[in-house]
């Protein structure tokens, strides 16, 4: 599937065209695939954002969204953070356990941060003032070249953190 294709995978499909194509074409054909990649990528986690909103809202203890690689790295994060019982692939869907306290979800929302057209950075040294500053009950689930972290673990890195941040989750 083309959604799940890293960049860098991308990068060496179309390097293979080197010979057949001019370098300023080349690039300008992976600027092009990568913004597609990016718009892909954005509907798809906004699909899976907007279903898994709606199974929170109607109290169900199961909720089934779309497969694919981000999906199961993002509920996996969820599921390690303790927000979610269990989750498990069948066919091309994903059966997601949620988990309640009380009576209540243990997630109350989740909310899809990026724009189209602009992309939020943060530092670990912004994500310590705003989290220390702002009242916020929840974190943020940021992309990192070591793949996707919550905002409390990219706190304790001690090296100078940055990441995109995908998504906010409130508790």
């Amino acid at each position: 599937m083309f959604v799940d294709r890293p960049i860098s995978k991308l990068f060496k499909i179309f390097s293979c065209f080197k010979n057949k194509i001019s370098r300023n074409g080349l690039i300008g054909l992976f600027c092009r695939c990568k913004k597609i990649f990016l718009i892909i990528m954005k509907v798809s986690l906004a699909r899976f954002v907007s279903i898994f909103n709606f199974f929170i809202k109607t109290s169900s203890f199961t909720a089934t969204v779309p497969y694919s690689v981000l999906n199961t790295e993002i509920l996996f994060l969820l599921w390690r953070s303790g927000l979610i019982s269990s989750f498990f692939v069948e066919y091309n869907q994903i059966v997601v356990y949620l988990k309640y306290h009380d009576g209540h979800s243990a997630i109350k929302q989740i909310k899809f941060l990026p724009n189209l057209n602009k992309h939020l950075f943060a530092k670990r040294k912004y994500l310590e003032k705003t989290l220390s500053k702002q009242n916020i009950t929840g974190f943020f689930v940021m992309s990192s070249p070591s793949g996707l972290v919550t905002s409390s673990e990219s706190i304790l890195f001690k090296s100078n953190f940055l990441g995109h941040i995908v998504l906010e989750i409130v508790i």
